[in-house]
């Protein structure tokens, strides 16, 4: 897919349709873990929507978008990155920022994958459930208005992608996708009960010729050309009150 022109259509389809008038010039959040980050991609979806949007990418500090974080926030703290980055630690008080509305746009959040991936005793189903309601309640208490929330589902991968027994010691049985799938649904069922909207990516980029093509090695992180659909995907859905 060439990046150009597509990045044209991005921008005419947001003049068109999303009229984010007030959003623009204001800041844009990415919480989330590799993917969000943009692993060895030059162009990830998170500077595409940013731009078509006309927003500022706040990160670095902390650091948002990271390799190796999750939504879960257990003991002992995530072994895939020494700092054990959650988004359960960051929607604590003072961790989370309060909304400002002459400062901050939009708050977007990505995390399954690695959730999925350490499957370990304590990064269950159950505690995600939890921890998706304490990020929740987080932005809320912080003041972020729902409509201004947004979450990331699930991307294309595969069972090799979520086994994670092959690299984390600690890690005995290899995830699949139908544990990727029933996280999913909790995220989902957490999010309409509470007037969230959130994306899912998982028909249009299966949908690619040879979707597995479109991932690295590990068969974990989405490509170029997959961006380029996320952020189509997010800037034709994304819906807020003006």
């Amino acid at each position: 897919m060439n990046f150009r022109p597509f990045f044209i259509v991005l921008s005419y389809s947001v003049i068109l349709i999303c009229g984010f008038k007030d959003c623009s010039q204001k800041n844009i959040y990415f919480f989330g873990d590799s993917i969000t980050a943009g692993y060895q991609i030059a162009n990830p979806y998170t500077r595409l929507v940013a731009e078509n949007l006309g927003m500022r990418i706040i990160k670095n500090s902390p650091p948002y978008a990271f390799e190796g974080t999750t939504m879960m926030h257990q003991y002992p703290y995530n072994i895939l990155n020494k700092d054990g980055h959650s988004m359960e630690f960051w929607s604590r008080e003072p961790n989370m920022s309060k909304f400002n509305a002459g400062r901050d746009g939009l708050i977007f959040v990505a995390y399954l994958t690695n959730d999925v991936g350490l499957n370990l005793p304590n990064y269950s189903a159950k505690n995600f459930s939890i921890a998706v309601e304490n990020v929740i309640n987080g932005l809320l208490r912080a003041g972020w208005p729902k409509d201004r929330i947004k979450f990331n589902i699930r991307y294309f991968i595969t069972n090799k992608g979520l086994d994670y027994s092959n690299t984390i010691e600690t890690v005995k049985t290899p995830a699949t996708l139908d544990r990727y799938n029933e996280f999913a649904q909790i995220l989902k069922s957490k999010l309409d009960r509470n007037g969230i909207q959130y994306f899912d990516f998982w028909d249009e980029l299966s949908a690619q010729k040879n979707p597995v093509s479109h991932l690295d090695n590990k068969q974990r992180h989405i490509d170029q050309a997959s961006h380029c659909i996320v952020a189509k995907h997010i800037l034709d859905q994304i819906q807020f009150k003006k």
